[in-house]
């Protein structure tokens, strides 16, 4: 701003540019070069000036073109996190899970939470490992159509249920497998396989 040819041609260019805010770059193109040359006989200029003024104008340009050609980049898509939340309390993830008995009756809703591990026909945790996952149980009486691989992303809609003393002797859940955790718990997702998307 402290070039005289530069300061004099700033106002008329930002002005221009507020009020043609969609044509001002055409505008300018087609107007820019005729007006330079009729400015720049009214006012010669040493040949270091003119080559100075030349200059900024062109950057002035440049700047303009690639401000308003360019389409703006399309808004990225918000990331939606893997969660499981009891209550509209977030369950999942967490550093540790803590105790589900105070949650029975509550509605549970996950949205793409990982399959940790299937050790059961009709039941599999969900989350990050032992202490970390929650146990989900299918609402059935007989073996479902539902297949469930671990590390696929399984998002439903379930009930917390009250997990008896020896729920996990009954469902086949081992120690190795977490019968120790569920019984922890106190507490478990109890999902209707309709209500259960996997992929």
């Amino acid at each position: 701003m402290q070039c005289p040819a530069c300061s004099q041609l700033a106002e008329p260019l930002l002005n221009r540019r507020r009020s043609l805010t969609g044509l001002a770059p055409v505008a300018l193109l087609l107007a820019l070069p005729g007006k330079l040359l009729a400015w720049l006989r009214a006012h010669p200029l040493p040949a270091t000036g003119a080559g100075a003024a030349t200059t900024a104008v062109a950057v002035a340009v440049a700047v303009l073109v690639t401000r308003h050609g360019e389409a703006p980049p399309p808004p990225r898509a918000a990331a939606v996190p893997a969660t499981l939340s009891i209550g509209g309390s977030r369950v999942l993830p967490a550093a540790r899970v803590g105790p589900m008995s105070r949650d029975v009756g509550r509605t549970a809703v996950a949205r793409d939470v990982p399959v940790e591990s299937v050790p059961a026909d009709e039941g599999f945790w969900v989350g990050g490992g032992p202490g970390q996952r929650v146990w989900v149980q299918l609402r059935t009486s007989s073996e479902s159509r539902v297949q469930v691989r671990p590390g696929e992303r399984a998002s439903f809609t379930g009930t917390v249920a009250a997990a008896p003393a020896g729920m996990p002797e009954r469902i086949g859940l081992s120690t190795a497998e977490g019968a120790a955790e569920l019984r922890s718990a106190g507490g478990y997702v109890l999902v209707d396989p309709a209500r259960l998307t996997v992929h």
